[in-house]
């Protein structure tokens, strides 16, 4: 058997190698954990905020009566909750109007300004438009 000295020497070696293995562990953790997220991350984004809100306002021009979001989404895709939540930013921005109907369901409708918006972007449909004088 090693005396305590050399038991304690060995010891440390040991512990030495033992915190470079978790050191080069941890590196190789991080780089795989950054080769994940570059896979995990789309290349090619989704639509744009303002392109789905120009959809949404076209749609809803095309059907005066309004939608449902349900009906919205059916026609162009996304997911409800997040064509909810959009629709109800243009809510507060005076795009979209949303009332009731005889069936209590949520119905949207293009407001004057929203009708205005889409015109614009009708006549042009470049990214800089959109924007109308009030």
């Amino acid at each position: 058997m090693n005396n305590p000295v050399e038991r304690l020497q060995q010891i440390r070696v040991e512990l030495s190698q033992l915190e470079e293995r978790k050191d080069s562990l941890e590196t190789e953790a991080k780089s795989l954990r950054a080769e994940i997220a570059s896979v995990m991350r789309p290349s090619v984004r989704g639509p744009s905020r303002r392109g789905v809100s120009a959809a949404i306002r076209t749609l809803l021009a095309e059907h005066p009566e309004g939608l449902t979001i349900r009906q919205m989404t059916e026609r162009m895709g996304g997911a409800v909750h997040t064509n909810f939540g959009l629709c109800n930013s243009m809510v507060s921005s005076g795009m979209v109007s949303k009332a009731r109907d005889s069936q209590a369901r949520l119905v949207w409708t293009l407001t004057r300004k929203g009708r205005l918006y889409t015109e614009a972007d009708a006549a042009d449909p470049s990214p800089a438009s959109g924007k109308v004088a009030e």
